[in-house]
């Protein structure tokens, strides 16, 4: 059983950041991922929590990337681009690296049915959000973060393991944007998460054996239905 002193850290975790709802809101509402976002806690756990505030206000977001992945001495590097939309709309390009071969793969919805294409010219539908999104999770976390999907979620290994071991690292900048960093120093889950400053989304991520990189953020911009189907597939069903 907690006691009250657990409960009122609880509470007063959850308060600082609800304290800070409304003005982000605001924010938000003035355009895109220019505007400043502010938090009241900047703990460990404040910080993680104003990131899934953030990315639950959006209504677009719009990045580039890149992902390096390790295996023992073994290293590369994937590419990829993401447009995520309202929670039924996205499209992601992946360009794997010459590993040993490379390959594009396309995942969208223009919201009436997922698809998927790996590679060759066939064209995967039927599958439901999570199912078509997974094989894009060791490349890029966030369209777990942002349509709250388990698989490849960013926010589980924070939440594996105790409290002391979920601590706030020095500052540090990523492709010049001033960024909080939190790190899960458990030895079986760890995991270091880079998030900017300015409005509270993710610049860069460390886990499993893989550091992922977002730049040319922009967010709440408007798109048709077709804008979320790749360039290769507009027109053909």
């Amino acid at each position: 059983m907690k006691s009250p002193n657990q409960f009122g850290r609880k509470l007063a975790v959850s308060l600082s950041v609800l304290v800070g709802i409304g003005s982000l809101q605001g924010a938000y509402a003035q355009g895109g991922a220019a505007s400043r976002m502010e938090a009241t806690d900047l703990s460990p756990k404040g910080i993680l929590e104003s990131v899934r505030v953030a990315y639950s206000l959006l209504s677009t977001y719009r990045d580039t990337g890149w992902t390096v992945q390790r295996y023992k001495d073994d290293a590369w590097t994937n590419t990829f681009s993401e447009l995520l939309g309202t929670r039924t709309c996205y499209r992601i390009e992946l360009i794997t690296a010459a590993h040993p071969f490379s390959q594009t793969n396309h995942f969208w919805c223009d919201g009436l049915e997922h698809c998927s294409q790996m590679g060759g010219p066939t064209v995967f539908r039927g599958l439901d959000l999570a199912g078509n999104l997974c094989s894009v999770s060791q490349d890029t976390s966030l369209p777990a973060i942002y349509f709250l999907l388990q698989w490849g979620n960013v926010f589980t290994p924070f939440n594996l393991g105790p409290d002391n071991e979920l601590v706030r690292k020095p500052d540090e900048t990523v492709d010049g944007e001033g960024c909080y960093v939190v790190e899960r120093t458990t030895a079986a889950n760890p995991a270091t998460l880079w998030v900017g400053k300015r409005d509270f989304l993710v610049r860069r991520c460390q886990m499993n054996g893989r550091i992922e990189t977002h730049e040319n953020i922009s967010t709440n911009d408007v798109f048709e239905a077709a804008d979320y189907v790749p360039v290769s597939f507009r027109g053909n069903r």
